[in-house]
């Protein structure tokens, strides 16, 4: 992660995920936004644009961290790495069952990292907490190093699964082009 993006994208910029929201009359207040690096077997929320509503039972802001493989920036993160990298990752990671629908079976947090890696995205559906949904994608420079992943996370009861992939994909996939251009410039 370089100083300059650190420095240079301050964490208001991702309120700029919510306006399109408000267009399109999407309801802003049970979703939040994020921007996480991946920090060993953890991702530090580096940005957050949060929603008025809490929706997790912790409070998330900047400098929180919680593990990767629980949360939709953790999986993408992951799914960036080599396969060898990855493979150590999940032969030393420790798993939780912190909900019922946890991925707590090494085998299954594989196939869902890697099919985040094929589809560019990772949605992680009540699985670090109950009603928690959420989806990121990884920002990239224009050389292609990466940068972090950023993400929306919201109310399960309130946004479903098509929603978040026909609306909130592509915030996310905008907001990440913003990101590179800035960057590079």
């Amino acid at each position: 992660m370089s100083t300059y993006f650190l420095v240079d994208t301050p964490m208001t910029e991702l309120s700029v995920l919510e306006a399109p929201c408000k267009r399109r009359r999407y309801s802003p207040e049970f979703k939040s936004s994020s921007l996480g690096v991946l920090d060993g077997d953890e991702v530090i929320y580096i940005a957050r644009s949060s929603a008025p509503h809490r929706l997790v039972a912790i409070t998330l802001s900047t400098g929180t961290q919680l593990p990767a493989a629980y949360t939709s920036m953790g999986r993408i993160l992951l799914a960036q790495l080599s396969d060898g990298e990855l493979d150590d990752y999940l032969e030393g990671v420790k798993l939780t069952p912190y909900t019922d629908k946890t991925l707590n079976r090494r085998g299954d947090l594989k196939a869902a990292i890697l099919t985040a890696r094929q589809q560019g995205y990772a949605i992680v559906d009540q699985e670090f907490d109950s009603g928690l949904r959420s989806i990121a994608i990884p920002a990239f420079d224009t050389e292609g190093k990466l940068l972090g992943a950023l993400n929306i996370s919201t109310d399960a009861a309130r946004v479903d699964m098509d929603t978040l992939l026909d609306s909130y994909l592509p915030l996310l996939k905008e907001k990440a082009r913003q990101i590179q251009l800035s960057v590079s410039s």
